[in-house]
């Protein structure tokens, strides 16, 4: 397992704001403690209920996302406060099992944000994944996993695999596909990933800089190559490879 006895996550969380609480000033990060997990699950309720998801997925999958007192001891935990100190989001990680990464890396297992919807787009969420993305990098970590596998689990989703790698590397071992969808922007289609399609499958890519123009793809392989259409104009965050900058 990836050394878990770092004090980095805690001591990062408690020290990153002051270089960057500049960029959103009405919403700071500190370290959660047991007095604020009431407060904690409030938010938690309210933005898992706020989905898009039929509302018996929701409700079911509420119990999954509470916070306990235990959670405290074996998780880094933070929390978005307003100047008021009303608490907007949370965010937890731990360092994640060596089963989970590639050989060789380590990470640190994200497993979760959470904000008050009455809050979107108001900086805590940017804010909290900040303090996760600082937290790996003072404990000397390759990157971010995100927690996905369990939601998957408890819901009965069996036919979803996950897997923590460079995302233009693709999944060989389990190609052909028959359809990828990337969802950020490499400056031209990864080949990697091209050639991880089946005869007649498609991708759906944005590609273009992220300073410039970028259009959104559809690439199709047939017997003799690719066929490649233009959908529309897109802005995505560019696609990079998985080490923490």
């Amino acid at each position: 397992m990836a050394d878990s006895s770092r004090p980095a996550g805690r001591e990062a969380a408690r020290s990153h704001g002051a270089d960057s609480n500049d960029i959103h000033p009405g919403c700071l990060v500190r370290a959660a403690g047991r007095e604020d997990l009431d407060a904690i699950n409030r938010v938690v309720g309210a933005a898992v209920m706020s989905w898009s998801l039929p509302e018996r997925v929701r409700r079911l999958s509420l119990p999954l996302y509470r916070y306990t007192s235990v959670d405290l001891v074996h998780l880094e935990m933070v929390v978005a406060v307003s100047a008021r100190t009303d608490i907007r989001g949370v965010a937890a990680w731990e360092a994640a099992d060596a089963t989970d990464t590639p050989g060789g890396y380590r990470a640190l297992l994200l497993h979760g944000i959470h904000v008050d919807p009455l809050y979107h787009r108001q900086g805590a969420g940017s804010r909290l994944f900040m303090a996760a993305e600082r937290a790996a990098r003072a404990g000397q970590y390759d990157g971010l996993l995100v927690k996905a596998r369990s939601c998957h689990n408890a819901l009965r989703l069996r036919n979803i695999y996950a897997k923590h790698s460079d995302g233009s590397w693709g999944w060989p071992e389990k190609a052909p596909y028959p359809a990828i969808m990337v969802t950020a922007a490499p400056e031209q289609a990864p080949e990697s990933l091209l050639e991880q399609l089946s005869i007649g499958g498609r991708m759906v890519i944005p590609v273009g800089t992220i300073s410039g123009e970028q259009a959104l793809k559809l690439i199709t392989r047939t017997i003799d190559g690719y066929e490649e259409q233009t959908l529309n104009a897109v802005r995505f965050v560019p696609l990079l490879d998985g080490s923490v900058r």
